[in-house]
């Protein structure tokens, strides 16, 4: 391998692209160092489909004075292909985005890729643009973006092209964006604005078909709260919902009116929500002070941007006495008092404690895990 990967001067460098895909399907591009190209690092063209981008160092691309060398990114894809699955790939210093399927079907696999330092010339400032439905991303790092990490575009009915939709963004980490981590953009005639996203979008409960991602709200969470051993977050979204929790750290562009949303920096973990939307989630690694945000991904793909970010409180200290015993009867003590002959005390039970998940009734259905558990005395009584 060579002792070092850096750029060798106008001289030396590709006038145009890195490599170029015409018309060819199924192919592989792997284990390669390929960077420092007057245009598109890799550029998949004439409907090639179906290509595997693995394990790649993909570097500095739209380093040409040419004509649009501004809007040359790590990896382009034409509009007739779909299917490839770009994975393993550290894709840095871009141009513009590190990919885009510019006016295409979608259906990628984009997933395990650190995508670092993307919107170099600061006229694409997005990491990934996402067109048409069945994309997923997932794992991946999004690091130091001069612009949002990934835009889910909505209808442009003058370009034209529909709203993207079904678009699965699952698991990834953002840092040190210079954007919102997810832009679920609405509808919009000025091609312009998909270069940097319309920022954060709050909840409307609609779903409207030509916003990215059918414009999914995000999750509320109701509570974060701290109880020594773990922490118990709970909240509300959509019925049989994912909801994907994340540690979370605002940046520039997180911000909107005083209320920060994301960047989601470190994926905790997830929860599914019940039939009523209602959902909890427990985790060891988290505690009083840690700021948390969340995302939901509904039964389509569809998924939104990141909630208002909460901080982690310590839960109230409540002593909780009782006795256990057995209703022999089933009565209801009707007959004789607890230690009784027909209600007598039972020692050595194991007693658990939930937060109500929101539905009022104690079967713990949608109550999550235990927030505390003790053992009653083994006198019984």
């Amino acid at each position: 391998p060579p002792a070092s990967f850096v750029d060798p001067g106008a001289g030396a460098r590709s006038g145009g692209h890195g490599i170029q895909v015409l018309g060819v399907d199924d192919g592989v591009i792997q284990d390669n160092l390929i960077g420092f190209a007057g245009y598109n690092t890799i550029e998949l063209e004439d409907n090639a489909q179906s290509w595997d981008i693995l394990r790649n160092e993909i570097r500095s691309s739209g380093l040409s004075v040419g004509s649009g060398a501004e809007r040359q990114g790590g990896i382009y894809i034409d509009g007739d292909s779909s299917g490839s699955v770009i994975q393993g790939n550290l894709i840095a210093d871009a141009a513009a985005d590190a990919l885009e399927n510019w006016e295409g079907p979608g259906g990628f696999t984009v997933a395990h890729n650190t995508i670092e330092n993307t919107g170099q010339r600061g006229v694409e400032n997005m990491a990934i643009r996402v067109f048409g439905t069945g994309t997923v991303i997932e794992n991946n790092v999004f690091d130091g973006g001069s612009g949002p990490a990934i835009i889910v575009v909505g209808a442009n009915s003058s370009a034209p092209w529909p709203a993207a939709t079904g678009n699965r963004l699952s698991q990834n980490e953002f840092r040190n964006n210079a954007g919102n981590s997810i832009d679920l953009m609405a509808a919009s005639t000025v091609v312009s604005e998909y270069d940097d996203g319309d920022g954060i979008t709050v909840n409307d409960a609609a779903s409207p078909g030509t916003s990215g991602n059918t414009g999914i709200d995000y999750p509320t969470i109701t509570s974060a709260l701290d109880g020594g051993a773990s922490t118990t977050v709970a909240g509300t979204t959509c019925a049989s919902c994912r909801v994907e929790i994340y540690e979370a750290l605002a940046g520039v562009g997180d911000t909107l009116s005083g209320t920060d949303y994301g960047e989601g920096d470190r994926y905790l973990g997830f929860a599914t929500a019940n039939g009523s939307g209602n959902w909890s989630f427990v985790d060891a690694t988290i505690g009083t002070g840690d700021v948390i945000s969340t995302i939901v991904i509904d039964a389509a793909n569809n998924t939104s941007e990141f909630s208002p970010n909460a901080m982690v409180a310590a839960a109230a200290t409540v002593d909780f006495s009782g006795k256990v015993f057995e209703d022999i009867a089933g009565d209801v003590l009707n007959d004789g008092a607890i230690n009784g002959a027909n209600n007598p005390g039972v020692g050595n039970v194991t007693v658990r404690l939930y937060q109500d998940g929101g539905d009022g009734v104690p079967n713990g259905v949608d109550d999550g895990a235990p927030i505390a558990t003790t053992t009653t005395d083994a006198t019984p009584g």
